[in-house]
């Protein structure tokens, strides 16, 4: 009986990869994309085989062990896959097996405990909001309010993305026995029928198209237009036993599109997301993988299921912000599903109401493809200079019809936006961060919290420099839902900070008011105005009768699309003017340690010190923050050896390729 050789990569931030040998009658192509079990120092990890040989590696006198089991009768992955994630892999600057811990399914993710070998990673669980705002809830620690307004702001969140950013398992556990937080459940997917409907078959029985192995988009349509489209898309294919994947920024997108598809269907479609169970993970996973003719709804987790006849993908609301993984490796889905496209040589549709920049670009050079015509805006557009003094005074004349139902886009999430001194002319600011405070209420009590660390401060009513009486400035949903509930006892209304990256998930209003969007205009985010025209145009694909735009801006829209296309082309041209991106490349490097100086990282500083574009320090949680932004850093092995050194010493160092905040 001969040895094979296999090279493992195992899930660990280190950047390399490790040698087995394997005894038994296996031939090499058979062990490409397996799970196997592996000693390694004094534990022992599952790892995935990448690659296999029948000549022993030279690696410098160091003896070979063999591997402790290969638990599965198949390939988790196949060679396409695995060339996929080592491209990710070298993109990111991320290690491959963390990257394949990142889409490998929960269950399969064991390690070895008192000689047994289990489960090692727990059921992901997700969390949503058990509140609507922080209005009557009960008494809560600084800490349960800081991670209550972040799970409230996102709408969901994992239990992972939670301790990534700082919170232990107890904050989570109080917020949950007080019915503040909840455990997103498995959604029930009951399949109605053993076969497609026969009559939703007929209905667009005469629908083809031919899509080359190219990039698409398809936008500025309305969400319930692109999924009639969808419904042809998919049987289209479907008659040709031919599988899509349709991935979505957030479970709720999907839970929304799989409750108006469930019944045309029936057992072609499946779901795939980190909220499953593990049993049901593993089950759609190689469900998919030996059938064909299926429709895929997933997140970012399903993009690595190597899905039998795999003819399309299409990455629904692709412009949206919660693509970029807040966990590391930090990747975002649209360079996947480039890299997917490329390695498999299928068609993609980058399919949002209103695109990125970098979607519009690309489509102006030809790299991507328009697909169908623009959809005509339905709502009729007003625009009111109204200042920020009179605002409630004029909601109450704008508001007058009871049976319609208005939407209010407040933009922001606080009471008040700062505590202002007129006589010294300035703001109370965070101790650490040197940023304006935002005034927060709940329980008729007022509070200061900083919106860069989350540090809650005590309400204060006069300067602490001079004694002067301080002025509130501005608001957010806070006060306007106080306002909504005073004045309009039994109209329907309804106010949210964004309606962005919820195409389906939140439904039409007759009405709908924008309150001053253009705060973006005024970030430091050199990506503010791009935000600012997603916010101020994607509304009006969810108004029927108006769509009322309040601002102190200039903002003139004779003609809707024209409107985007100028903002663009202006914006385009400025990024061309600044070298900024799509015109070059932007990594996000974080240093945090407690007690940590700019004399500990001067060292690394220097070997990327001339490609700095922006630099700052902040006080976070007890640790001492230094991040900056690289413009077109190419060396990336660089960039491995200083996180090998960085982690040596202590330091965690974050690094984020194509970052989406910072």
């Amino acid at each position: 009986m001969n040895n094979l050789y296999i090279e493992v990569a195992l899930p660990v931030s280190l950047y390399q990869t490790f040698w087995y040998k394997v005894e038994g009658n296996y031939k090499k192509e058979d062990l490409i994309g397996r799970r196997v079990l592996v000693p390694i120092k004094n534990w022992s990890s599952y790892g995935v085989c990448i690659s296999a040989s029948e000549e022993e590696p030279q690696l410098n006198d160091i003896q070979l062990k063999y591997i402790e089991d290969i638990p599965d009768k198949e390939p988790v992955f196949t060679q396409k896959e695995i060339n996929i994630m080592k491209k990710i892999s070298d993109y990111y600057v991320s290690s491959l097996g963390l990257v394949i811990d990142f889409f490998l399914p929960n269950s399969l993710k064991w390690e070895k405990i008192n000689d047994k070998w289990q489960g090692k990673a727990r059921e992901e669980i997700i969390y949503i909001p058990n509140v609507a705002t922080l209005h009557n809830i009960p008494k809560i620690t600084e800490k349960q309010k800081e991670l209550l307004e972040i799970i409230l702001e996102k709408g969901e969140i994992s239990k992972s993305e939670i301790k990534e950013i700082g919170f232990s398992e107890s904050i989570i556990n109080a917020l949950v026995k007080k019915s503040l937080i909840k455990r997103l459940e498995g959604l029930h997917y009951k399949i109605q029928s053993e076969k497609i409907l026969k009559t939703e078959k007929n209905i667009y029985q005469g629908f083809q198209i031919n899509l080359e192995n190219k990039l698409y988009s398809l936008d500025y349509i309305y969400p319930e237009e692109r999924l009639e489209f969808y419904k042809k898309l998919f049987l289209y294919y479907l008659s040709q036993n031919k599988s899509i994947l349709v991935v979505f920024p957030s479970i709720s997108e999907i839970d929304a599109i799989y409750k108006k598809l469930k019944n045309i269907f029936a057992d072609k479609l499946f779901i795939y997301h980190d909220a499953l169970s593990k049993a049901l993970q593993q089950k759609v996973w190689f469900n998919l993988k030996n059938l064909s003719g299926t429709i895929t709804l997933g997140t970012i987790s399903s993009l690595m299921i190597p899905i039998k006849n795999l003819s399309l993908i299409i990455l629904e609301n692709a412009s949206s912000d919660s693509y970029k993984s807040m966990r590391t490796p930090r990747i975002e889905a649209k360079r996947v599903v480039y890299e997917i496209h490329k390695e498999k040589n299928i068609p993609v549709i980058f399919s949002s109401t209103i695109p990125s920049l970098e979607i519009f670009y690309s489509k102006k050079i030809n790299l991507i493809k328009p697909l169908k015509e623009k959809s005509k805006i339905k709502a009729k557009i007003e625009i009111l200079n109204i200042s920020k003094k009179e605002i409630f005074d004029n909601l109450k004349k704008i508001i007058t019809e009871k049976n319609k139902r208005y939407l209010i886009i407040a933009n922001r999430k606080p009471y008040s936006l700062m505590l202002y001194c007129e006589r010294c002319d300035e703001e109370v600011l965070c101790e650490d961060c040197k940023v304006p405070l935002r005034i927060y209420k709940e329980n008729q009590k007022k509070y200061l919290k900083c919106d860069k660390c989350n540090k809650i401060y005590e309400y204060i009513t006069h300067c602490p420099r001079c004694d002067f009486l301080l002025k509130e400035i501005g608001f957010g949903s806070l006060k306007v839902e106080e306002f909504i509930k005073k004045e309009f006892k039994n109209y329907k209304i309804d106010v949210k900070t964004t309606i962005l990256d919820k195409d389906f998930s939140v439904d039409k209003y007759d009405y709908i008011i924008n309150l001053y969007p253009e705060f973006l205009l005024n970030i430091s985010d050199f990506r503010g105005s791009e935000k600012f025209l997603r916010v101020l145009t994607i509304p009006a694909y969810k108004a029927l009768i108006k769509y009322i735009i309040i601002s102190q801006e200039d903002i003139k829209i004779d003609n809707f699309y024209k409107y985007i296309k100028q903002s663009f082309e202006t914006e385009l041209q400025i990024r061309k003017d600044f070298s900024l991106p799509p015109f070059s490349k932007l990594i996000y490097l974080q240093f945090s340690k407690n007690n940590l100086k700019l004399e500990d990282i001067a060292g690394f500083v220097k070997e990327f010190e001339s490609y700095v574009l922006n630099k700052y320090e902040s006080h976070v949680r007890g640790k001492n923050i230094f991040s900056f932004i690289l413009k077109d850093f190419k060396d990336k092995q660089k960039l491995a050896q200083i996180y090998k050194e960085a982690t040596a010493k202590g330091i965690k160092l974050i690094i984020d390729v194509d970052p989406k905040r910072f």
